[in-house]
């Protein structure tokens, strides 16, 4: 085991601890992996605690293939499409959080035009049909992109992709705060986005996000 992959397995599991605390992941759902060379990565596994994980817990792929024994998260072959076709991403998250998952289930369209970093971080947020979740994961890499790093998952959570593990998990908690603030604004009436003109002059601003 290399000192990257050390440290990638502590990161993980911290940021999966972390997720657990704000309700972005349940005790059963949720992955999170972080690539460790071009043909590998390391995953969290199935059917454990999220809240309990441990470094050692975690399950490295290499080239499609881990020990005997082990048990990789569901989410391996779509994490593993995204690595595969984006050399820049280096972290992937599935998680369940509570408002954005409400978006996942229901007909509203998560507009993300709501301040300037909601947009920068999460850009245009799309939705992957359910049977997608089930495929060889070329539809899913489609959709989660360097440029569109965000995605919902109808009935099935989300899926966030980043350049490291914690921007992928700020994306994630950004994501979260946005769902959220539409959510609960509601009550004083409609939101009033953002422009085509604001969002494209922000693009050009920051292109490194």
């Amino acid at each position: 085991m290399t000192s990257r992959e050390k440290e990638l397995r502590k990161e993980i599991s911290d940021f999966v601890h972390r997720a657990y605390e704000h309700r972005l992941m349940t005790s059963t759902w949720g992955s999170f992996s972080a690539r460790i060379d071009r043909s590998s990565f390391v995953i969290t596994p199935s059917h454990a605690d999220r809240q309990e994980i441990l470094p050692s817990d975690l399950i490295a792929v290499h080239d499609g293939r881990y020990a005997p024994g082990q048990q990789p998260s569901g989410a391996a072959r779509l994490h593993s499409a995204i690595y595969e076709r984006y050399p820049e991403i280096q972290a992937v998250v599935n998680a369940l959080p509570v408002f954005a998952t409400a978006f996942c289930v229901s007909d509203f369209l998560l507009d993300t035009r709501t301040i300037p970093e909601s947009y920068l971080f999460l850009k245009d947020v799309g939705t992957l049909a359910f049977e997608h979740l089930f495929g060889d994961g070329v539809d899913v890499a489609r959709a989660v992109t360097p440029a569109n790093p965000v995605a919902l998952l109808k009935h099935n959570g989300v899926m966030v992709a980043g350049r490291t593990v914690l921007d992928a998990f700020d994306r994630l908690e950004v994501l979260e705060a946005t769902a959220a603030a539409i959510i609960q604004s509601r009550p004083l009436g409609a939101m009033s986005p953002m422009s085509d003109e604001v969002t494209r002059d922000l693009l050009a601003a920051f292109p490194g996000l």
